[in-house]
């Protein structure tokens, strides 16, 4: 247990080993679906799930302090109930697509990294409340065991499963950008997406579009131009709930037409994850967040110089992405900008 604790504090020597372990690992071009089977028929996906589990009540036993030992008790009470009802779910779990194993290790890991966190904030109150004189320190050396086992519980997927992540991904950043955009009103959300639909209309992505997808995209930019700005807000929200729910699996009843599109999406976002490290242009894209927030705040009125160094930025990375990567990225991307349907059902995100 001492090991996890002192991983959440010297973070640098992991992020450097996984960085190795992580470049051993290719994404590879392939399907989007595969022969359809339950996770409890994965004997070693259910191993790491129970792993994950056992690993977690090790927090709990840690000797925090002798005199909070029923706040503790009650904490690994609730992640018990929660997280035994999470694996009996999740067993009966249908995989479809060739991500579907990966979104159920991830969002194992991050289901029980959430709820940790929940109960980390409620001790923390339930402290605070019983008068403890060190609570906050105690609240913290737990939020820090916490934060511990998500890096090994990363670790070991990078090693046993090939699935690996360093610190916050694009789909991460990408994520905050479009938080900033959203707590601004209908006016300035107009604004930020018509100079980004203006970039975009006069980009060249044929590196990662065929003549046929960039087309269809380019289509798709000019009708984001005639929408409104509810139209535009709801838009945005679309893309940000897919990102933070890119692990969720598929509902079972999903048929393979009625997810592909979805599924070629998510893909397309696995491959800029891989790929495209932000660490590579690290100043560049620091910057580009920090101007957004300055425009947000009303200390930078120049959003379409913002839009236009993200897009050139992003075209930057993809110039260091290999032909698998680009080939990946094209056909992928060719399935979901010409789909026939409406290809994004919010509603298999909303529980």
């Amino acid at each position: 247990m001492d090991d996890i604790y002192n991983k959440a504090i010297v973070s640098k020597e992991t992020e450097l080993e996984v960085t190795q372990l992580y470049k051993t690992h290719t994404f590879t071009n392939e399907p989007l679906f595969k022969d359809p089977s339950k996770i409890k028929d994965d004997p070693e996906v259910m191993s790491f799930i129970t792993d994950v589990y056992d690993e977690a009540f090790e927090i709990f036993e840690h000797e925090l302090e002798e005199s909070i030992a029923q706040e503790i008790a009650e904490l690994e009470d609730r992640y018990k109930n929660s997280f035994e009802k999470f694996i009996n779910e999740t067993s009966e779990h249908l995989i479809k697509t060739a991500l579907g194993r990966q979104k159920v290790i991830l969002h194992t890991i991050e289901f029980s990294n959430k709820l940790l966190n929940r109960l980390s904030k409620r001790l923390k109150i339930d402290l605070e409340e019983s008068g403890l004189r060190n609570s906050d320190t105690v609240a913290n050396r737990f939020k820090t065991l916490v934060d511990g086992l998500k890096t090994t519980n990363y670790e070991k997927v990078c090693k046993q499963f090939g699935i690996c992540r360093i610190g916050n991904e694009f789909s991460d950043y990408i994520d905050d950008l479009l938080t900033i955009l959203l707590d601004e009103d209908s006016v300035k959300i107009y604004i930020a997406v018509d100079a980004m639909t203006k970039i975009l209309k006069n980009t060249d992505f044929s590196r990662i579009m065929d003549v046929e997808t960039q087309k269809a995209f380019k289509q798709r930019v000019s009708a984001v131009e005639e929408s409104s700005s509810l139209d535009r807000r709801v838009l945005l929200t679309t893309y940000r709930v897919v990102i933070e729910n890119r692990h969720l699996p598929f509902f079972e009843d999903d048929s393979e037409a009625s997810v592909k599109p979805l599924a070629a999406l998510l893909h397309v976002i696995e491959v800029f994850n891989k790929n495209l490290k932000l660490s590579d242009e690290k100043q560049r894209w620091n910057n580009i967040e920090k101007d957004l927030k300055d425009w947000s705040s009303g200390k930078n009125r120049n959003v379409t110089k913002i839009s236009q160094e993200f897009v050139n930025t992003i075209q930057k990375g993809i110039e260091k992405f290999d032909e698998n990567a680009l080939s990946d990225i094209k056909s992928k991307s060719r399935i979901f900008m010409l789909a026939k349907r409406e290809w994004l059902d919010l509603s298999r995100f909303v529980s």
